[in-house]
């Protein structure tokens, strides 16, 4: 339904109109693997990175620009992270399609790009696909090698069953 997410409150408290304990705010988030392209340096630490630079294959098999991600890591990880890819160094975009310009809200300079060879994956979570292909509001989540970069492409959402798949419950409406 692509909704943000759902409010849920415990059956037995009563409504208020204000935060309160009984009620949670759940998001919804999408997840998958990203191949790392690149990274940009922090900006008051040199032997930190500041984020990474992800990219999927599209239908052809071309590697395309997905956006980046900054958040999701402390200070020693974000170092251990330069300590990775610095090995990995390249002099020119890993893109075959696409650029990885910094976006309408992106506080990266163009030009601040370190480029690396495509090897390594990241998985992140992240709230959306904007229109022109790239994630937002992205966390990292954790490095994976259990397969290979060219094997990462753009996951789409399946539908497990439609609506008359099984019996629904009926809603409890005591205490809406």
């Amino acid at each position: 339904m692509q909704l943000e997410g759902v409010i849920a409150k415990r059956a037995d408290a009563p409504y208020v109109s204000r935060r309160s304990e009984t009620w949670l705010k759940l998001k919804c988030k999408l997840r998958q693997e990203f191949v790392i392209c690149g990274y940009t340096d922090r900006s008051d630490n040199a032997a930190q990175i500041g984020s990474l630079l992800l990219g999927i294959h599209d239908a052809e098999g071309n590697l395309v620009a997905a956006g980046s991600v900054g958040t999701g890591w402390s200070g020693d990880e974000a170092a251990e992270f330069k300590r990775k890819l610095v090995p990995l160094a390249v002099d020119l975009s890993p893109f075959d399609k696409g650029t990885s310009k910094p976006g309408r809200w992106s506080k990266r300079k163009a030009g601040s790009e370190r480029w690396v060879k495509p090897v390594l994956l990241a998985e992140v979570t992240f709230a959306e696909w904007t229109p022109d292909g790239q994630v937002r509001h992205a966390s990292f989540i954790g490095l994976r090698d259990d397969k290979p970069a060219k094997a990462i492409v753009r996951e789409q959402p399946k539908v497990v069953a439609g609506p008359d798949a099984a019996p629904r419950r009926p809603v409890n409406t005591t205490h809406l």
